[in-house]
């Protein structure tokens, strides 16, 4: 029974997974500018001041709002541009330990990139319920515990990530 249990667990941590190593692969890269500039810094050699790193100017295709496809396919692909099209705090709905829903505030530094898969797998149903100024994505696990709810919502004529709830066991 516990081996059933744990084998249903891992199905669907895939996502868990690939948010984990995104967390990793990030914390390294930062890791190392920091360690960088403090080599550049205490070298005698070199006293010119370490300049600040300035955040990339994001070239935004003027098609991407037209529809949500559109848009979603460009929000997976640059991580610049989806920073910029999620509503933060990004507000929540997760289970705790204990199984109780509890809401969450996601704040723009601790944020990270999402890939999201908008094709449905043997693991998961997709959903995806658009209207005029919202859409929906619902992800619904088979025989695995998932069950995640991504609302976005086109604010000013651009679509941003408003909401999710994820109650995934």
């Amino acid at each position: 029974m516990f081996i059933l249990l744990l084998l249903a667990i891992m199905k669907h941590t895939y996502l868990i997974v690939q948010f984990i190593l995104i967390m990793f692969f990030l914390g390294c890269i930062k890791d190392k500018k920091s360690t960088q500039q403090e080599l550049i810094s205490d070298s005698k050699e070199n006293i010119a001041p370490i300049e600040p790193i300035t955040e990339k100017k994001i070239i935004i295709p003027k098609n991407v709002d037209k529809d949500f496809k559109t848009f979603m396919s460009y929000f997976n692909e640059n991580a610049e541009f989806q920073l910029s099209r999620v509503k933060f705090p990004l507000k929540g709905e997760i289970l705790d330990d204990n199984y109780e829903n509890i809401e969450t505030l996601i704040r723009k530094e601790n944020y990270q990139h999402s890939v999201f898969i908008l094709e449905e797998t043997t693991e998961y149903k997709l959903e995806i319920i658009e209207e005029k100024d919202e859409a929906i994505i619902e992800i619904r696990g088979i025989d695995n515990g998932i069950m995640a709810d991504y609302v976005f919502k086109k604010v000013k004529g651009q679509w941003q990530l408003s909401e999710f709830t994820d109650l995934s066991t």
